[in-house]
């Protein structure tokens, strides 16, 4: 058992790896966020949307199990059905 295992067996040295894939994702979104905002500015109606995920998302993260995930899976529908229209909508009107 070298050192390469040690961070693992403590339980310690994984913010670092966490803190630098959020970055990545949130690089990503803010880059195609721009790409959308040349090509079709309306299309960024969509990020309305992101209220909508805040609580299944934080329900699940909390380790909602049977009925809180059913609850969970409606208010998922509910945002992707948001996404879609605004999505449409940002997509169907020409600037």
């Amino acid at each position: 058992m070298g050192s390469v295992h040690l961070p693992r067996l403590t339980g310690r040295g994984r913010a670092g790896p966490r803190a630098g894939r959020l970055l990545r994702r949130i690089g990503l979104a803010l880059a195609v966020a721009a790409a959308m905002a040349v090509a079709r500015p309306l299309a960024l109606l969509t990020f309305a949307a992101i209220p909508l995920a805040l609580v299944p998302v934080r329900s699940v993260r909390h380790g909602a199990t049977g009925p809180a995930l059913i609850g969970a899976l409606g208010m998922t529908g509910r945002l992707q059905l948001a996404f879609g229209a605004l999505l449409t909508i940002g997509l169907a009107i020409h600037l």
